[in-house]
C-alpha cells in the first residue's frame, strides 16, 4: 500500500519522515522516529533509519515570482533540524553529522507509514534538495540547511573567451579576451570575429557547438555570396578578398544544431534544453516545458558573461513566462497564464488587489 492510500484509509495513523542524504552515493538514513525497513522490502531491505530529526525539523519550500511579467522565481527553504541528543547515524557505521563531508550532497525527503504497510518504494517523495551549510549550538542540536540546485545554475556561464595563446600567430591581439558568442536560431546579420589576419578568417559562433550553416557573408551590408569559403566544422569562413580597415564583416547564420539529428535548434524549448543539458548538468528527463510555450522560430545570441540563470530569465521574459526548480528537483519552464474563470481558485478582488503593487520598467 503506498503512502497516499495509507493516509486515505487511516488518516490518523502513524507517519514517518524519512531523510536520505546522498542517495546516489554512500547514503545516510535519518528519520523522525525509529524506523527500519523489513527484510522483505524489495528496494531497501533491512535498513535502519536513525531517529535524529527534531520535532518540526523538516524543511519546507516557499516560492514566489521574482518579476510579475516574466523571468525566474525565488525559493526559500527551511532547514533539517537534528536533535541534540543524537547527531551520529548509528546504522551500518557511525557517522558524525557535525563533521561529515556532506556539503552539496543531494537530500531526499519522504513520507511513510508503518514499515509493515508501506514499503520503501511506496513512500512519497515530497522534497529533493541539496545541503549547502550547517550550524550547531551546544546542547541544541545541528541544523542542516537545504536548498535547490539553482545556486549551481546561477554560477554557470556558458560563454567562453578567446585566448591569444591558443589561437595562433595571426590572431589579432585586439581580440584577446573577447567573448566567443553562441548563436541560437537563424540570424540575418550576426557580427563576426577575425581569428586569422593572414587568411582573413572569421568565426561566427563558439566552435564547441557546430552551427547548421553560414548562409552568406556581408561586407558593410553588401552580399559576398561568391566571395567566401565556409569551414562549418569550426564555425568559420575565409574571405576571398581582404576587407579594408573600415569595413564591417557580418554573416547570415543558421545557428547551433542538435548534436544527434543535425537540425538547427529553433524554438525556446530547444534553447532551454540546450543550455541546461550542455552547461548545467541537468538531464533532459529533469526538464519540464509547459504545453503552451510557443513553438515558433526564435532567436537568442549570447555575447557576454551572463549566467545560465540570466539566459533562462531572458528567454522566459521573452514569452511572458517563468522558470523554477520544483520540489522534486525538476527544472520547470512555463508561461504565466491568466487563470481560467471556470476552474481553479478565483481571486477575491476586495481581499487581495489592494495588496498588489508593481513598477513597470518598460512598456
Amino acid at each position: 500500500m503506498d503512502f497516499g492510500d495509507y493516509i486515505k484509509q487511516n488518516p490518523t495513523g502513524k507517519k514517518y519522515v524519512l531523510v536520505t542524504i546522498d542517495p546516489d552515493g554512500s547514503p545516510l538514513y535519518l528519520s523522525s522516529a525509529r524506523f527500519q525497513t523489513l527484510p522483505s522490502d524489495p528496494d531497501l531491505p533491512n535498513k535502519t533509519f536513525s531517529s535524529m530529526i527534531d520535532e518540526d525539523g523538516v524543511p519546507r519550500m516557499n516560492r514566489q515570482l521574482r518579476d510579475m511579467w516574466g523571468g525566474g522565481s525565488v525559493a526559500s527553504w527551511g532547514p533539517v533540524s537534528l536533535t541534540s541528543k543524537l547527531y551520529r547515524r548509528m546504522s551500518d557505521s557511525e557517522v558524525n553529522l557535525s563533521t561529515a563531508e556532506i556539503y552539496g550532497k543531494k537530500v531526499e525527503i519522504r513520507l511513510s507509514g508503518p514499515n509493515e504497510i508501506t514499503t520503501f518504494d511506496e513512500t512519497t517523495v515530497t522534497l529533493i534538495g541539496y545541503l549547502n551549510s550547517r550550524e550547531a549550538t551546544v546542547g541544541q542540536g545541528i541544523t542542516l540547511h537545504v536548498s535547490d540546485r539553482k545556486s549551481r545554475i546561477d554560477n554557470v556561464v556558458p560563454a567562453a573567451r578567446f585566448e591569444a595563446d591558443d589561437m595562433g600567430a595571426n590572431f589579432p591581439s585586439s581580440n584577446d579576451g573577447k567573448i566567443r558568442q553562441i548563436v541560437l536560431g537563424k540570424w540575418n546579420n550576426v557580427p563576426c570575429t577575425l581569428v586569422d589576419s593572414n587568411t582573413d578568417t572569421y568565426e561566427v559562433s563558439d566552435p564547441r557547438f557546430p552551427v547548421k550553416d553560414i548562409v552568406t557573408v556581408y561586407n558593410n551590408g553588401v552580399d559576398l555570396s561568391d566571395g567566401f569559403t565556409k569551414d562549418l566544422a569550426n564555425n568559420r569562413f575565409t574571405l576571398s578578398v581582404p576587407p579594408s580597415s573600415n569595413e564591417v564583416i557580418t554573416a547570415e547564420v543558421e545557428g547551433v544544431k542538435d548534436s544527434v539529428s543535425g537540425d538547427m535548434l529553433t524554438t525556446v524549448e530547444e534553447f532551454v534544453t540546450f543550455l541546461l543539458t550542455e552547461f548545467a548538468e541537468v538531464s533532459e528527463s529533469d526538464i519540464v516545458i509547459g504545453d503552451s510555450v510557443p513553438t515558433a522560430d526564435a532567436q537568442y545570441l549570447i555575447t557576454d558573461d551572463r549566467s545560465i540563470s540570466n539566459c533562462l530569465d531572458e528567454l522566459a521574459s521573452g514569452v511572458i513566462g517563468t522558470w523554477f526548480l520544483s520540489a522534486l528537483d525538476k527544472v520547470v519552464f512555463k508561461l504565466i497564464e491568466a487563470p481560467s474563470a471556470s476552474v481553479g481558485a478565483k481571486l477575491k478582488q476586495r481581499h487581495y488587489l489592494e495588496d498588489v503593487s508593481w513598477q513597470e520598467v518598460e512598456d
